[in-house]
């Protein structure tokens, strides 16, 4: 994994160092910490402009990592980023909604093509044909808050896509604006109002996506209803 925000040991250096265990909680805290930093007395635009650049940052540094991690180890597959539904108590609560229709040029596509060969083979036939959707392999949940596409299956066809620019593909909606509102986050899980963890986060940065989209969504939110 390509991650950019393990801090370093050494007080003093107050640098980011690669190649280290990531200490989850230490990572998410320093992040966010330092986004604080950042938003202290701007205008709302600004804020808003700072929260964009870094949502879009941390999405090219981690779907990036997706796509590359094959290239070192054998890598899991990639779980739901956040939970598409959950319990709250015995009642299911589900965020996802009908399907639509999602640029693969557009958006940013989380995806995990597992094998190398195949990641291969499948730019090299795709680079000089028309992306094609197949509704029977390609399948996809996309966050639209976030512009962020999960792909679950189809992973290796989706990825030239992606590469290429080329296609759509037809992707379940999911709706984020219940989760902001009722649930936090400590930077390892995501945690329900009734302090239920409802989905354990695999990377750090996914927890820092999370905040700093509730933070847009806030902003926007008491903006609107100023």
């Amino acid at each position: 994994m390509f991650s950019f925000f393990r801090r370093n040991q050494k007080e003093s250096e107050q640098c980011f160092i690669q190649d280290n265990p990531i200490d989850t909680e230490l990572s998410y805290k320093n992040f966010i910490e330092r986004v604080d930093d950042q938003l202290i007395e701007k205008a709302i635009d600004e804020k808003l402009l700072i929260l964009n650049y870094l949502i879009d940052s941390v999405e090219i540094d981690m779907c990036s990592s997706a796509v590359l991690e094959p290239f070192i180890s054998h890598c899991r597959p990639l779980l739901e980023p956040f939970p598409i539904l959950f319990y709250d108590n015995d009642e299911i609560i589900r965020v996802y909604r009908e399907k639509m229709n999602v640029s693969l040029s557009t958006s940013h596509v989380y995806v995990c093509p597992w094998s190398p060969k195949r990641q291969v083979s499948n730019i090299l036939y795709l680079n000089k044909k028309d992306w094609v959707f197949d509704v029977s392999n390609h399948k996809s949940y996309y966050y639209s808050d976030l512009n962020l596409l999960y792909v679950y299956n189809g992973n290796h066809s989706i990825n030239a896509g992606r590469y290429f620019k080329k296609g759509a593909v037809l992707a379940y909606e999911v709706d984020m604006i219940p989760l902001y509102k009722d649930c936090t986050t400590d930077g390892k899980a995501l945690i329900y109002k009734n302090n239920q963890t409802i989905s354990d986060f695999s990377d750090f940065r996914l927890a820092v996506l999370f905040t700093l989209g509730k933070y847009r969504w806030e902003i926007n939110h008491k903006h609107i209803n100023d």
